[in-house]
């Protein structure tokens, strides 16, 4: 293996949602780093979300992008070995509760398996005499649902997940802690609901943002009055660098801000948002529809972040009602974005570019 001078960073999954905004503020910071992207292209790994930043006549020449499974112990190794990274961010995740309903199985292979390749790679590294650590990026789902007025939960509460998604990061967690006591660096962070730009069309804002700019139902489960944590995508970010950088090895912190929302709540602040920037007569609180309520719906999700604010000086620092706008507003300008994802475009044609911009920096 060859140590590298200069830092370089792995980050799982990072053509996602939060890996590409994670990717993103990495190459931006930290200038002289290289960041190396795993991601298999699944449904919701879409390499558009990268072609800002390694178009970047600076950053963009330290970014890599290795087209991986994080099952395919033979193809980790290889890039461990060429790379021999100080840090891995691994957000490589299957994360839909409805798809994890549907079918379980393909969580417990990327989450728990996944997750167990991934530590090994980085526990063979640090026995080499080559030290990194592991950042796993968990959620706060883990506790399953707390009660209506509970005091939001600190990270020695009672875990209890109530549906496969959040089962199987429960497990990736505990593969993470058992392999801890074999000398495994590693950091957990338990992260609440995030927002912003490029979130794929299944989660919550996304679903109701497309639904409305298109005229159609803005569908709702049950009363909509279930409540979760929202945080922008900046402040998860900025709390995951934290962890990762001055976090206690084999601590876990809760990443969370404080803001509760009824998803109804949300989606007439989404779609009052949306019509005072639009104009749009068509688009009103008339296309909120309730639909028949998931099986096993967590009412809540709640959990102090006391422990990051004292041990990583972090808390989340944005105002989410401007953020929230923001956000409206992205995919008010970017329709396109969406659109090549309703026609499953950008499967080929971005991955496409992708390539041609990284040119010998995408992996093979």
């Amino acid at each position: 293996m060859e140590q590298h001078t200069t830092p370089t960073y792995f980050v799982t999954g990072g053509a996602g949602f939060i890996g590409s905004h994670l990717v993103r503020t990495l190459l931006t910071q930290q200038p002289d780093a290289s960041v190396v992207v795993l991601d298999v292209l699944t449904y919701a790994g879409n390499p558009e979300n990268l072609l800002d930043i390694a178009s970047d006549k600076n950053a963009g020449q330290h970014l890599y992008f290795a087209q991986v499974d994080i099952c395919d112990t033979l193809a980790l190794h290889k890039l461990f070995t060429r790379f021999t990274p100080q840090l891995v961010f691994h957000l490589a995740a299957e994360s839909h509760v409805d798809r994890s309903l549907v079918d379980a199985s393909r969580f417990m292979r990327t989450n728990i398996q996944g997750t167990q390749i991934i530590a090994e790679c980085i526990y063979e590294q640090i026995q080499a005499g080559y030290p990194c650590r592991m950042l796993h990026v968990s959620t706060d789902e883990v506790y399953g649902s707390i009660s209506s007025g509970q005091t939001p939960v600190l990270e020695e509460y009672p875990c209890t997940p109530t549906s496969p998604y959040s089962q199987s990061k429960l497990a990736a967690e505990k593969i993470v802690q058992d392999t801890l006591s074999c000398g495994l660096d590693a950091v957990i962070v338990r992260c609440c609901n995030a927002f912003g730009s490029h979130q794929f069309p299944e989660k919550l804002i996304p679903v109701v943002l497309s639904c409305a700019l298109s005229h159609k139902s803005v569908p709702l489960y049950g009363s909509g009055l279930q409540t979760r944590e929202w945080m922008c995508v900046k402040d998860h970010v900025a709390g995951i660098i934290a962890a990762a950088m001055h976090g206690k090895s084999g601590q876990t912190y809760n990443l969370s801000s404080g803001i509760e929302l009824a998803n109804l709540t949300l989606a007439e602040i989404l779609i009052d948002a949306l019509a005072m920037l639009t104009h749009d007569p068509a688009i009103s609180r008339s296309l909120i529809t309730h639909v028949t309520d998931r099986k096993n719906h967590d009412l809540r999700y709640a959990s102090n972040s006391s422990r990051a604010m004292q041990e990583l000086g972090w808390h989340a620092r944005c105002d989410i009602y401007n953020e929230l706008l923001a956000t409206v507003n992205w995919y008010v300008q970017n329709a396109s974005w969406l659109e090549h994802i309703t026609k499953k475009s950008y499967h080929t044609q971005s991955v496409q570019q992708l390539k041609d911009v990284l040119d010998i920096r995408w992996i093979d």
